[in-house]
């Protein structure tokens, strides 16, 4: 039994693929792998693997008024 994720940009399934990779061999998450747009994943394992995807979002999301402050505070 497991969750099916699926998702439309392929970094977001090798991020997925690497954050597999750095579980212990037993603690590994991903079923099966089924490109180009779905990851079979254990049951209960979306919830966090969707947090870790959205914490990499929010790390390198551009914030335009956070860099708009920035510049004008520098004038």
């Amino acid at each position: 039994s497991g969750d099916l994720i699926e998702f439309s940009d392929p970094a977001i399934r090798e991020y997925i693929m690497y954050l597999n990779m750095q579980q212990s061999e037993s603690n590994r998450f991903v079923l099966k792998d089924l490109p180009p747009r779905h990851i079979f994943v254990k049951a209960g394992k979306s919830a966090e693997i969707k947090e870790k995807i959205n914490e990499l979002i929010d790390k390198y999301t551009f914030e335009a008024e956070r860099s708009e402050e920035r510049r004008v505070g520098k004038e």
